[in-house]
């Protein structure tokens, strides 16, 4: 589980690869959460054209782009409108202010922490029952 790497890394002050190893936790879980609801639903929202035929496995959920999964996990309400928009700021921020791209930036403390708090809450740990999956 990636969270224990947040911690490790948090711990040092690696707050960019904590934010990439919480990162990773929420893209697992948005695919499990994309497991329960359809799959099949899911590409149909998610792939347009030609290209629908070639997604249908569970695997090919890795090849689907971050943005493209919160933005058609939103699209079919598997997560709010509010939760869409915290997950585009958190996904943007670990886009651009990490130790991948050269920058001035830094995350402070409590950023991290109030990152960690709504990625735990609202993703990792939500898990709906089956019959509000199938209502």
């Amino acid at each position: 589980m990636d969270l224990s790497k947040f911690v490790a890394s948090s711990a040092i002050g690696l707050y960019d690869a904590a934010l990439n190893y919480l990162w990773n936790e929420v893209v697992v879980s948005l695919r499990e959460k994309v497991k329960l609801y359809s799959l099949e639903l899911f590409f149909d929202a998610a792939i347009g054209g030609e290209l629908r035929e070639t997604y249908s496995e569970e695997e090919d959920l890795s090849s689907i782009k971050d943005n493209t999964l919160i933005d058609t996990c939103r699209k079919l309400e598997i997560i709010s409108d509010l939760l869409h928009e915290k997950l585009k700021h958190i996904l943007y921020m670990r886009n651009n202010i990490g130790a991948s791209h050269p920058n001035m930036e830094s995350i402070k403390t409590f950023e991290l922490l109030g990152w960690l708090e709504t990625c735990v809450n609202d993703i990792i740990e939500d898990r709906p029952s089956e019959a509000a999956l199938f209502c």
